[in-house]
């Protein structure tokens, strides 16, 4: 895990503008998300003003609802991408903006099937315990009930959220689907669990630090990148040999396709192609020569 880390902060370190490029691009697409569907619940509450409906009545809940399913469904996406963008970095190719958000719209659906499993195993012992409280312990007044709840509702939220962290690295960096993903991820932890844990805690206080003035500029830009990167690499570390996935990508991680890249690619190829030909026009002169 620590060879994961370094290696993380030296390739930040020796090439820092690309791992910036991703982390911009996440932060100005999840912004560019949030404040889209912000304006279009606001523009419902406007209507919703003018023919003077209820702000807590059905049809304003309902849009509320369908935006925020809406807001994590994208979100999702663009978390994958996120991955994906440092993986790509840690390849040496470029990320455009247009990469980005091509992947997190194509991708969205299976990161946020696996947002989807993940919130039913945060929402199962979160949910029974919520309900124990306001229907059982909170008739006993017991003293700082409340605090002792919030703190075992966080603990499984963390909990859960530390057992599925793999899932979604595992579908950025081997294109798995979904199922696929969760079996990585399960492997993944079958072979490591201190030190993944310990991974994922640097994680949890980097994730912390986003909400500090100042500090979040730090936390975007270089503490994010770092981490997301060393999850990356000590995943691929662990579960690489013992990947499930289906064969056309379980060998090599996903990488965008680039118009650009794919140009450079021909240009390359016909370079190198015109110095064979020129090697082998120089060969077959010295061999007349020294024929002659």
């Amino acid at each position: 895990m620590f060879d994961s880390i370094q290696r993380a902060i030296s390739s930040y370190t020796s090439k820092p503008v690309p791992f910036v490029g991703v982390a911009f691009i996440h932060l100005a697409l999840q912004l560019l998300v949030l404040f889209a569907l912000l304006g279009v619940f606001l523009i419902g509450f406007f209507i919703a003003s003018v023919v003077k409906v209820p702000v807590d009545s059905p049809p304003l809940i309902a849009l509320a609802i369908i935006l925020a399913i809406l807001f994590f469904y994208f979100s999702s996406g663009v978390k994958g991408a996120a991955l994906n963008g440092y993986l790509n970095v840690l390849n040496g190719d470029k990320v455009s903006f247009f990469d980005f958000y091509h992947y997190s719209l194509k991708k969205a659906p299976r990161f946020f099937g696996l947002f989807l499993v993940r919130s039913f195993f945060e929402l199962l012992p979160t949910g029974v315990l919520a309900a124990l409280y306001f229907f059982v312990i909170k008739n006993w007044n017991l003293p700082y009930a409340d605090a002792i709840v919030a703190f075992f509702s966080l603990l499984f939220t963390f909990i859960v959220h530390y057992v599925f962290y793999g899932a979604f690295v595992s579908a950025a960096v081997y294109d798995s689907g979904i199922k696929d993903s969760l079996k990585n991820c399960f492997k993944f932890l079958k072979f490591t669990h201190v030190f993944a844990l310990i991974l994922y805690v640097a994680y949890a206080i980097v994730w912390l630090t986003q909400f500090v003035p100042v500090i979040n500029i730090i936390t975007f830009f270089v503490s994010f990148p770092i981490v997301y990167t060393a999850m990356i690499l000590y995943f691929q570390k662990i579960i690489s040999g013992k990947v499930t996935a289906t064969p056309a990508v379980a060998a090599v991680p996903t990488k965008y396709k680039s118009k650009k890249r794919e140009k450079r690619k021909e240009k390359e190829e016909k370079k190198e192609e015109k110095e064979e030909i020129k090697e082998k026009e120089r060969k077959e002169e010295k061999e007349e020569e020294d024929y002659s």
